[in-house]
């Protein structure tokens, strides 16, 4: 059966709803193409009390790129948090050995009142290193404390600290990609928090690590429903197989360019779909976020390659979104500092993404923008974040309006006139 949701949090939530109906967890398997993707599916499946595991890879937030995120997080949360800052100062190196990290702590309570009164006190590469670090700090702090959008923040932090160049100059492309693709995703997440403080807090308390990790231990004897990626999938079998997330720039991925790359993304995929033994759901998104940006998806081309006298559900959806035109104009996962933006992508206001996103005309024609005047304390309806009040509108120099808009579970900003926004009476 194949399945279409609005957004890929949809996706998740839907599809764990499915498999607590089920109960067959043991004999379950979420397929996704990137490791990334487990995020969304881990998070809905904690919140139904699902057992699961996640085979062949970490648990998200196990990740060690994530978890040196998470380190600055936990920083601007607690400047008395050395464990945290420890973890981070020397990622890109920094020139601060153990000995001038050590002075740096022993300087106050304060860890960063202590590498203030270093930069002050030195000189040299290394206290050069250490106020850059400090600037980029305090600049997040800053915004933090002036309710601004977390992922905004975090998209910041990674390039003004250089963690984002660090992990960008991974030799192994594949190694480099996933990497790249996790920080997106955390970026996207923090996006869709609550904005300020009290959102940072939520966030990190929210978090349930768990400390150990894969070694030699092979999770696929524990019990629960098993998140793994297709690529992992051979000589496994699953009574019920949810393959997920087929979307152009997933399956095929970005090196879609050639014939042979295709064909062993078609392959990747056959292989997937075989994994099961009674029941295959195949799934995708019209719009899924990319370093806190919201963008339309497209569903795969490989979707359209199936006899439709084999498919059940969604299957007008296939025929309606994938055209042979739209294929070269669909979103592209980040590249480097090159964006990609389809004109009709909600803009989730992180500011970076005015500078760093490029305009790019699409095809694709998902959502329908709102050309609606709204006004302070107009009730609004988005097909993703559902009903919300108009809480603040904020007079751009350049002509646009900045709508923030509170919605059950997060407080979300959009440009008017670019945005799916329904106007309530």
């Amino acid at each position: 059966m194949v399945l279409s949701f609005a957004s890929a949090n949809f996706e998740a939530e839907n599809i764990a709803s499915r498999i607590l109906s089920n109960r067959n967890w043991d004999n379950t398997a979420i397929l996704y193409r990137t490791n990334a993707q487990s995020l969304p599916f881990e998070q809905a499946l904690v919140r139904l009390k699902v057992p699961y595991k996640v085979v062949g890879a970490l648990k998200f937030y196990e990740r060690e790129e994530v978890k040196d995120a998470l380190a600055f997080l936990r920083l601007l949360m607690n400047d008395r948090d050395s464990v945290s800052f420890r973890r981070i100062i020397n990622k890109p190196a920094r020139g601060l050995g153990e000995q001038k990290v050590g002075r740096i702590l022993e300087g106050s309570d304060s860890v960063m009142e202590g590498l203030e009164k270093f930069t002050a006190e030195t000189s040299g590469a290394a206290s050069d290193a250490a106020a850059r670090f400090l600037d980029a700090w305090k600049k997040a702090e800053k915004a933090v404390n002036d309710d601004g959008n977390l992922g905004d923040a975090m998209r910041d932090a990674l390039t003004d600290t250089g963690l984002l160049d660090y992990y960008e100059k991974e030799s192994d492309r594949t190694i480099r990609q996933t990497k790249l693709e996790n920080l997106s995703q955390l970026v996207s997440v923090l996006s869709e928090s609550r904005t300020g403080r009290e959102g940072l807090s939520e966030f990190l308390e929210r978090l349930t690590l768990d400390s150990t990790t894969l070694g030699d231990h092979d999770p696929r004897d524990e019990k629960g429903v098993t998140l793994i990626t297709m690529h992992n999938t051979k000589g496994l079998e699953y009574d019920t197989v949810y393959v997920v997330g087929i979307e152009q720039g997933l399956i095929p991925g970005r090196n879609d360019l050639y014939d042979k790359d295709r064909e062993e993304e078609r392959r990747i995929l056959y292989v997937a779909m075989t994994r099961a033994r009674y029941s295959l759901y195949l799934s995708f998104a019209r719009t899924r976020m990319q370093w806190g940006h919201l963008e339309a998806a497209v569903p795969s081309r490989f979707l359209r390659e199936i006899p439709p006298e084999l498919l059940r559900g969604a299957v007008d959806d296939i025929a309606r979104t994938t055209t042979t035109s739209s294929y070269s104009q669909t979103p592209m996962y980040r590249s480097g500092l090159t964006y990609n933006k389809p004109k009709t992508s909600v803009e989730n206001t992180p500011a970076w993404a005015q500078s760093l996103m490029k305009e790019k005309k699409s095809t694709v024609n998902v959502i329908k923008k709102s050309s609606v005047a709204f006004r302070t304390g107009d009730r609004v309806k988005n097909p993703t974040y559902g009903e919300g009040v108009v809480e603040n509108i904020e007079e751009r120099n350049d002509g646009k309006r900045i709508l923030t808009i509170r919605f059950a579970k997060n407080t979300a900003k959009f440009v008017e006139g670019k945005a799916p926004l329904e106007k309530l009476d």
